[in-house]
């Protein structure tokens, strides 16, 4: 995801945006040039950071259940911090886990004309069923039509989300304790079985 704003058209759970708002309050003097605000911590000012994992847990768990669910070790071993929403959490980080691990965005760089190359539709296509356009939806990076589908499969995730999940989970061989990788084993199975 090349800008901020492609991550937070993943979230789809009202207090990860409540995080990610107070992450960017324009208050803050963070970028005026001989503000004390990065060293507010350090001097006693405040009792924690606005921008630590504690005054942010939806974002933080959202964000290191991604990274648990494509296997990245930083988040895998990341501490696991609240059980609000947890349900809500899986499945939004696993959307946007399967979305990126498996889905390629390539295009060709250079073209004899030096444009995008853009293939002709087929016009001998028939109207595409529900199904086929469910299946393409999996295999986009589209978080608009994530979201449609999500709220056309009636609070369920789609099977192949669920597989995924389960192919990641089956990974998880002795989590530490505390972790991210220990409440994701301990907690998937809710999720996948439904």
């Amino acid at each position: 995801m090349p800008h901020l704003t492609d991550v937070m058209d993943w979230v789809f759970i009202e207090q990860i945006g409540t995080d990610i708002d107070r992450l960017m309050d324009t208050e803050d003097e963070l970028n005026l040039p001989f503000s004390y605000f990065p060293y507010h911590v350090d001097l006693g000012l405040v009792i924690k950071s606005a921008y630590s994992a504690s005054a942010n847990p939806h974002f933080f768990e959202w964000v290191h259940l991604i990274g648990a669910l494509v296997r990245s070790p930083r988040s895998m071993n990341a501490k696991h911090i609240t059980d609000s929403l947890m349900l809500d959490l899986i499945a939004n980080a696993a959307c946007v886990a399967f979305a990126f691990s498996g889905n390629f965005s390539f295009k060709k760089v250079y073209t004899e004309t030096g444009e995008e190359e853009v293939l002709p539709a087929d016009e001998d296509e028939d109207e595409p069923s529900e199904a086929d356009m469910n299946e393409e939806i999996l295999k986009s990076r589209d978080p608009t039509k994530w979201c449609m589908l999500l709220q056309s499969c009636q609070g369920n995730l789609p099977q192949k989300v669920k597989l995924f999940i389960n192919r990641a989970v089956k990974q998880i061989d002795d989590p530490r304790e505390g972790t991210i990788d220990q409440h994701l084993k301990a907690t998937a199975t809710t999720i996948t079985s439904a």
